[in-house]
């Protein structure tokens, strides 16, 4: 047995991939409907700071529309975060589904990599705050 899953089986975490995309076609088919009820920013609407989740619906509306660019315009981190992250959860469970293709050992899970994310989001959020780096700041539409 190595990880979580029993040698040559799928992981279960390989699920993510699958219910990510599902969540975006549904997220299209009811986002007239789903606007209402999608909170402004509490931190954004009381200090005027961005938090880094800001943008964040707006990115997904445009991603399912296939606006890659205006996606990551609203929010950089949360778009490249999924289009990064999609391949290499597949590559990750296609390394554990089958162990002897090296072609698959590009990419293996560690756990410093927890820490990477935490600490790329944090410096996502103290830089989009920054004037200087405005370009990070999502458009806010009236």
């Amino acid at each position: 047995m190595k990880g979580n899953a029993a040698q040559g089986h799928w992981p279960r975490w390989v699920l993510l991939v699958p219910l990510v995309l599902v969540g975006m076609v549904l997220f299209r088919g009811f986002l007239p409907q789903a606007k209402a009820i999608f909170p402004t920013c509490y931190l954004f609407t009381s200090t005027g700071i961005y938090c880094p989740g800001c943008g964040g619906t707006r990115a997904a509306e445009a991603l399912v529309h296939f606006r890659v660019g205006e996606a990551m315009r609203q929010n950089a981190w949360a778009v490249s975060a999924l289009l990064l992250g999609i391949p290499l959860v597949s590559l990750a469970a296609l390394r554990v589904r089958f162990p002897g293709m090296s072609v698959f050992g590009l990419f293996r899970w560690r756990p410093w990599m927890v820490w990477f994310l935490v600490a790329t989001i944090g410096l996502f959020w103290i830089l989009r705050n920054v004037p200087v780096f405005n370009w990070l700041a999502p458009v806010i539409r009236p």
